[in-house]
């Protein structure tokens, strides 16, 4: 059932063809971020007639119809979500009037509106917004969207994780299974919900379970050039938000230990490290409800303000008396946790990685505090189409690293013989290993966008060959 009072802090916002065509789509949006909004489940696409009926639906029987659907069919489109208190009433302000010329100064129509039919921005009205989030977007409310980094259960029972911040190809999901039901004799299986479940040593073997021994689609993934899997919306049973999910404990009062500091440590994080709750999540085992005595905490921290009071303000928890932060004490800790042993040539260049990637003890439990990329423009690829190359195995300088503290981590790097190369990193192990200026070592595969003829790098965990990146030894 439709609840307009859930959707009162949500609006949909699209930016009409002549934004995309005059490439302003990011000047629109930054403005949008300025003011206060977030904005999320960026979507790129040709509108329909379909589309372009509902959005429009009281200007169906007008004159003008005819003319502005042509508009807006014959081009891309950009649209997604606007969150902030009072979302619908505020942010129609904030666009202004259908007349550019008739808008207030400081609204977006009078900053980037060309007339009354090329006005750059529709965003929707109370009335409307339901059946235009439910036609663009194909749920009946937005809390059914997948977003990264969200878990989602099946209704054969396998439990998901999304790998992006755009979760979503040609309408279907895409993610990861992590957890599959199997038999309680099974060795290592964990109870979740009542249901024993084992996992696969990795994501590149259970990609391939997924292909042989399920009905799940198994297919190439253009915008990131190798196979992952795909689910059908229709198949989806429960979606596990980590925001709701920290919420909630928040206000836990049982005696689960692991769920004690849990919340204790979302509360060090609101006080000591002036993080809203809003911006913490719990991912991981907690999340789905399949944590055992000796599990970690995983959270992760969404938002520019949010993620910049975590990089600034971590340091200060070494005074708290309820945690621990990591030291060479912790080195055998450190090294049962971590999977890519190849990025570090010593347990010291471990150390020193693992202290910048805001990760500790609360007691003698394992936390780590994840800054997510979090609905960032930047990360809208759905029309990217990669191409295997080759394998970079060389070293490079980076020339820029201004996102290496986040998950997705993204750098830019140069190398005499290929030039400037993007690289992605989609396993948060490689988080904030180089700064700019600093010479690395990559050994990874690299791909070319068919379109824009860039170089990529992308290391990720569904990826078969080994990958290394690493400060390089001069």
């Amino acid at each position: 059932m439709y609840n307009k009072k859930v959707e009162n802090d949500v609006t949909l916002c699209v930016l009409k063809p002549d934004a995309y065509e005059r490439k302003i789509i990011d000047n629109i949006i930054k403005d949008i971020q300025k003011e206060g909004y977030e904005t999320t489940n960026f979507v790129q696409k040709r509108l329909t007639v379909d589309d372009v009926c509902v959005l429009y639906h009281e200007s169906k029987e007008q004159p003008y119809f005819i003319e502005l659907l042509s508009y807006m069919t014959s081009g891309i489109s950009v649209f997604f979500l606007v969150k902030a208190k009072d979302a619908v009433n505020r942010f129609n302000d904030f666009v202004g009037a259908t007349n550019p010329s008739c808008s207030v100064e400081g609204t977006l129509r009078r900053k980037y509106g060309l007339s009354i039919l090329k006005n750059t921005i529709h965003s929707s009205n109370a009335n409307r917004l339901y059946f235009e989030i439910k036609q663009l977007y194909n749920v009946e409310c937005t809390s059914d969207l997948i977003n990264f980094p969200d878990y989602f259960r099946l209704k054969d029972g396998t439990i998901c994780h999304t790998v992006s911040e755009h979760c979503y190809e040609t309408g279907k999901v895409i993610g990861i299974p992590k957890y599959f039901r199997v038999e309680a004799s099974e060795r290592d299986s964990r109870l979740i919900n009542g249901y024993h479940y084992g996992r696969n040593n990795s994501i590149e073997e259970s990609i391939l379970y997924s292909k042989l021994f399920t009905n799940t689609q198994v297919k190439k993934v253009h915008r990131f050039g190798e196979e992952l899997c795909l689910f059908d919306v229709n198949d989806i049973e429960r979606i596990y938000n980590p925001f709701e999910k920290a919420k909630e404990l928040y206000q836990y009062s049982g005696e689960e230990n692991i769920l004690n500091d849990a919340k204790l440590i979302i509360s060090i994080m609101m006080n000591e490290l002036g993080i809203t709750l809003d911006d913490i999540g719990i991912e991981g085992s907690i999340l789905i409800e399949g944590y055992q005595k000796n599990s970690d905490i995983d959270i992760v921290v969404k938002g520019v303000e949010s993620v910049r009071k975590l990089q600034e303000n971590f340091g200060l928890l070494k005074e708290n008396k309820f945690i621990k932060l990591y030291d060479k004490t912790d080195l055998s800790l450190i090294f049962s946790r971590r999977k890519k042993y190849a990025s570090f040539d010593t347990l010291d260049e471990m150390l020193e990685q693992e202290c910048h990637r805001t990760v500790g003890l609360i007691n003698g439990r394992r936390f780590w505090m994840q800054p997510i990329l979090g609905n960032n423009y930047l990360e809208m690829q759905e029309k990217r189409r990669l191409h295997k190359l080759d394998t970079f195995c060389s070293k490079a300088e980076v020339v820029d690293a201004t996102n290496a503290f986040l998950w997705p981590t993204y750098y830019t790097i140069y190398n005499k013989h290929y030039g400037l190369v993007k690289v992605e990193c989609y396993d948060p192990v490689y988080m904030n290993q180089a700064v700019k200026g600093e010479q690395v070592y990559i050994n990874a595969p690299m791909y070319i966008d068919l379109d824009t003829e860039e170089k990529i790098v992308v290391l990720a965990p569904w990826i078969k060959e080994s990958q290394v990146f690493k400060k390089a030894k001069n």
